[in-house]
């Protein structure tokens, strides 16, 4: 990787200034230019643009330009006579324009594509779950429609349907697709008619595998002898088109079902951090398919300018979406912020899901504060999910940030064995979160296809860019460092030596310990199908070989004098000040071992405890006689508390139902200014509720109601936070019922303000 490092886990870093200016919503312009070297963003961040879909036919005027965004926003502008305005579904206009509507004209006066979820449409390509009433299809997989005419149809008809996609729809990018009715398009493309009858005509519609992803125009053009008609855009009759693992003429394709219910249909999952030896565990909400979450996911795109002709491409969708979900280059979703300071917005510890966050950053087009390495890679899964891409969170203990790819970590002290601050600069994380996702990558030689590493948090920049991926797992697993992308930053995130290094009397450093399996310990995900662990260490690494000890038994009795220095530390490695060190002489008879230990009191770290509670044990030995010295470093964390959540009642689609929420505060201080955050895909939108303060050590209760608007198994998501404790989580699963004669129920589940609820507590008690 080229390009400055980042601040990431810097001690001190600076909080987010709130923009002065709304940021602009920009109109994706494939041609733009970059100020930077002249090339654009998607030049310098991909080389790989796939412009498929190439489809071509003989009748039709030229395209017509502005066609709004593959989000379906559109601007407002001023358009010529030959534009096609929308208008009422009755009305349309003729070969010259005029809206004259002759006699013996094949008049299109209905479309109906099917697009309810208990359509088949929906429930076929598995999208019925998305909270939209338009249509949503996946590539290379056929759908259904009926149009509706002003007579019946003759076989000297000609019909042909159209999509439409970006600012200057073009057929050779794919842009603009034209399927005449009866005939074998190209790419894939092809419309056929499967009944005709009376004014009706039923139509299997094929798409193709390559097709560009996004939100489509459609209409519907007819030639007859008496002339030509054009159905007008209605926003009604608009399709998302989306990737399709279940094709397997697409790239993205995934041979197993388990995996396919897991890694794209799965709506919550498990993040796991922490330490190797002290796992912790927290549910995601990703919420892939609520109401308004593809349109940011395609906003996403936008934003940053990604032409549309290489969104056909999931290697070049997933590396600009490593780029688009933290705010550094491009203004994009979260802003990353390791300072412990999060007064300007939301403690990354705080959030449930990444519902809230994308939903915010499509509301306002502001990058929303805060995020770590977990919360950018909870938001990547729902993006790649959501978009039909299978991914899933991925977890590593002890993951190295190599700052100059040298793959060891090097770590300094003085001649006291002391750690130099200054000097280091390599970090050992406690743990990283990033992604991986399922795709060929036609793009590499044969045998590098399957699990893809893609990396959200701004680590270091990849072609001047902050984006990580996609990378090939088995380029990792195999040190093919030159295989594109990233491969190098990747595979020493998971195979460097540690280090130690001492400094010497006369100013020069000696190595006094390697630790050659300290680096990417173990690395996890959620288990398919249940909430398990699923340890997947053995696809990024060869298990390790026997390592021979450093040095040579002990024969003798001989004394020796230890140190433990007691720091808290970030997880990213940063370390504060060193608040309790013990120094302790021992002798050890041949082969004998001795318990030290060093009391800590609360008192003593409660004013030194940052993110995560993790705490940092430098421990040295040095033997009298001969000089020789052992290092050792261990990080721990001190547990944090759990919400308990109960369901009061049977929850039924359309039904008010409540779930109480209780916690104990485990410290002897009051905590001021507790926030809960409530969500959970199906059940409850997110939801801030501010309750004040909680007194020391005391138990308190609250009640909320909400309105389940999906049946089927749910998780509702509960966190608390305040200044003096973060990380305290809670989830139950909710078993929901259908509604009451069955259908649909949509609505904005519970809603949510913006600056949150303020709700008195059902009650208060002591220990």
């Amino acid at each position: 990787m080229d390009g400055p490092r980042s601040d990431v886990g810097r001690w001190g870093g600076n909080p987010w200034q709130p923009p002065t200016t709304p940021s602009p919503e920009p109109e994706p312009e494939p041609e733009r230019r970059s100020r930077r070297g002249g090339r654009s963003f998607w030049a310098r961040c991909c080389g790989c643009c796939s412009c498929r879909n190439r489809a071509d036919d003989d009748w039709g005027p030229e395209p017509h330009r502005d066609r709004g965004s593959g989000s379906g926003r559109r601007r407002p502008d001023s358009r010529g006579s030959d534009s096609r305005r929308p208008g009422s579904r009755a009305s349309g206009v003729n070969a010259a324009g005029d809206g004259t509507i002759r006699e013996g004209m094949l008049v299109v006066t209905g479309v109906d594509l099917l697009s309810s979820r208990s359509d088949q449409n929906r429930r076929e390509h598995h999208t019925d779950e998305f909270e939209y009433d338009e249509l949503i299809i996946r590539r290379g997989q056929p759908f259904h429609m009926v149009l509706h005419f002003s007579r019946p149809y003759e076989s000297s008809d000609r019909v042909a349907l159209e999509l439409l996609i970006g600012n200057n729809p073009e057929v050779g990018k794919g842009t603009h697709v034209i399927i005449p009715v009866g005939k074998g398009g190209s790419g894939g493309w092809k419309a056929q008619v499967t009944k005709a009858s009376g004014q009706n005509l039923n139509l299997r519609v094929h798409t193709s595998p390559n097709a560009i992803i996004g939100k489509f125009q459609f209409t519907v053009r007819t030639h007859s002898e008496a002339g030509e008609f054009q159905l007008p855009f209605d926003p009604h009759n608009e399709i998302y088109i989306l990737f399709n693992p279940w094709c397997p003429e697409d790239i993205v394709y995934v041979d197993h079902e388990d995996w396919r219910q897991e890694y794209v249909l799965n709506e919550s999952g498990r993040i796991y951090y922490g330490t190797e030896a002290q796992i912790g565990e927290r549910t995601w909400n990703y919420g892939q398919f609520d109401h308004g979450v593809l349109d940011a996911c395609l906003y996403i795109l936008d934003r940053r300018g990604m032409p549309y002709g290489g969104r056909g491409d999931p290697v070049s969708v997933s590396r600009v979406i490593s780029a688009m979900v933290n705010s550094l280059d491009d203004n994009g979703v979260l802003i990353g912020n390791w300072s412990g300071d999060y007064s300007r917005g939301t403690n990354p510890s705080a959030w449930v899901g990444s519902v809230e966050i994308l939903l915010s950053y499509l509301r306002t087009g502001y990058s929303v504060p805060y995020g770590q390495c977990w919360v950018f890679a909870g938001v990547t899964t729902t993006v790649l999910r959501c978009l039909g891409l299978a991914t899933r969170t991925v977890t590593n203990f002890n993951s190295a940030h190599d700052t100059d790819t040298s793959l060891t970590m090097d770590i300094y002290f003085d001649e006291n064995m002391k750690p130099l601050e200054h000097l280091n600069h390599d970090s050992v994380w406690n743990f990283h979160v990033w992604n991986d996702c399922w795709m060929k990558r036609p793009d590499l030689p044969s045998g590098f296809d399957g699990w893809q590493v893609v990396d959200a948090t701004p680590q270091e920049t990849s072609s001047g860019i902050f984006c990580c991926g996609p990378c090939s797992v088995e380029s990792i697993k195999n040190g093919l460092v030159y295989m594109k992308y990233d491969t190098p930053f990747i595979f020493a995130e998971v195979n460097s030596d540690k280090v130690y290094w001492q400094r010497q009397d006369d100013g020069s450093f000696k190595i006094v310990y390697v630790e050659e399996k300290a680096i990417g310990t173990l690395i996890v995900t959620k288990a398919v199908g249940s909430n398990m662990q699923d340890d997947v260490t053995h696809i990024y690494k060869h298990p390790e070989g026997t390592i021979l000890p450093a040095s040579s038994t002990l024969q003798t009795q001989r004394p020796r004098r230890t140190a433990s220095l007691l720091s808290v530390t970030f997880y990213t490695g940063v370390t504060g000040p060193v608040f309790k060190e013990s120094k302790k002489e021992v002798v050890l008879a041949p082969g004998a071992t001795e318990r030290v230990s060093m009391p800590v009191a609360y008192k003593e770290y409660r004013p030194q405890i940052v993110d995560q509670g993790s705490m940092l044990l430098n421990v040295s030995g040095h033997v009298k006689e001969n000089g020789q010295v052992l290092a050792k470093q261990h990080t721990f964390r001190l547990r944090t508390p759990d919400l308990s959540l109960t369901l009061l009642g049977a929850a039924v689609v359309g039904q008010e139902c409540e779930v109480q929420i209780v916690f104990k505060n485990p410290l002897p201080v009051t905590l001021t200014n507790v926030v809960f955050r409530l969500e959970g895909s199906g059940l409850q939108r997110p939801k801030i509720l501010n309750v004040g303060d909680i007194g020391g050590n005391e138990t308190v209760t609250l009640h909320q109601k909400f309105v389940p608007v999906r049946p089927g198994p749910r998780q509702l998501i509960a966190s608390l936070d305040s200044p003096q404790l973060s990380q305290v989580h809670g989830v139950i699963q909710v078993d929901v019922a259908p509604a009451p004669g069955g259908g649909g129920f949509f609505s904005n589940a519970g809603g949510n303000s913006p600056l949150g609820e303020t709700i008195p507590m059902a009650s208060r008690g002591g220990a």
